[in-house]
C-alpha cells in the first residue's frame, strides 16, 4: 500500500520462505541456522513481527514448498541431494533391458553427474562436485576401456554446471553454457588434452543461454 517495507527476518542465515499460514498471523520460512535446513515460524501483526523465531521441524531437508490446506496442513517436497551416472544394455531392436543398470563411475558415489558420450563412444564426460567442498566442480573424462579417468578442477574457470556437456564433433573439446569465475555468463570450450578453457559466445548480461550444439 506504499507503507514500506518492513524486515521480518534478519538473521545472517540462508533464509527461505515457505509461506503464509492460513489465519494470516504466521510466516513459516525454512531456515539454515542451526546447521541444517529446518522449518521455523514468527508472528506477524499488520506487518510486523510480533515474536522471535521458533523451530517447528528440524532436518526438514531441502524443502520447496507446495502450500497449505484450509485446516492449517502444509505440503512440500524435498529435493534429495546425490547423483549417479549408470549404464545399461539394451536391445534396439525389442527395448528390453538385457543387463540392467550398473553405476559406472565408482568414485565419489553420489556426486556425479550430467553424462555425455564423446562422439566415437570411446570415452564418458561428466561433471562430479565429490571434493571438499560442493561448489568444487570438476570435470572429469573416463575411459571405459582402460579404466582411466582424467579430471580438470572447474573452480577457478567456470562455476555452474547445470545443461548437458557438448562434444566436438573431432572429440577434442567439451563445450556448455556456463557462468565463469567473474560471473559473466556465456557459451565456453574445454580443451580435453590441455583442459584450457575459452570463450565461444558471450551473451548479455540480462541473458543465460541454455543448451549449445554444433551442427
Amino acid at each position: 500500500d506504499g507503507g514500506g517495507e518492513t524486515p521480518l527476518i534478519t538473521d545472517p542465515a540462508d533464509d527461505k520462505l515457505l509461506g503464509w499460514a492460513p489465519d494470516g498471523k504466521r510466516i513459516l520460512f525454512a531456515s539454515d541456522r542451526s546447521g541444517t535446513w529446518d522449518a521455523w515460524a514468527i508472528e506477524v501483526i499488520d506487518g510486523k513481527r510480533q515474536s522471535e523465531a521458533r523451530l517447528l521441524k528440524p532436518n526438514m531437508g531441502q524443502a520447496d514448498p507446495m502450500g497449505f490446506t484450509r485446516d492449517g496442513t502444509f505440503f512440500y517436497s524435498v529435493r534429495m541431494l546425490g547423483a549417479n551416472i549408470y549404464a545399461a544394455t539394451i536391445d534396439p531392436q525389442t527395448g528390453k533391458v538385457v543387463a540392467p543398470p550398473e553405476i559406472v563411475i565408482q568414485r565419489f558415489v553420489g556426486t556425479n553427474r550430467l553424462p555425455r558420450w564423446s562422439p566415437d563412444g570411446e570415452r564418458l564426460a561428466f561433471v562430479s562436485s565429490g571434493r571438499v567442498r560442493p561448489e568444487d566442480w570438476t570435470l572429469c573424462i573416463f575411459s571405459p576401456a582402460t579404466g582411466q579417468q582424467r579430471e580438470f578442477r572447474m573452480d577457478d574457470k567456470l562455476r555452474m554446471f547445470h545443461y548437458r556437456l557438448g562434444w566436438s564433433l573431432d572429440g577434442r573439446s567439451i563445450f556448455q553454457s556456463n557462468i565463469d569465475s567473474q560471473g559473466r555468463h556465456g557459451v565456453f570450450k574445454m580443451d580435453v588434452e590441455t583442459g584450457e578453457v575459452k570463450r565461444l559466445v558471450s551473451s548479455d548480461p540480462k541473458e543465460i543461454y541454455g543448451i549449445p550444439q554444433w551442427s
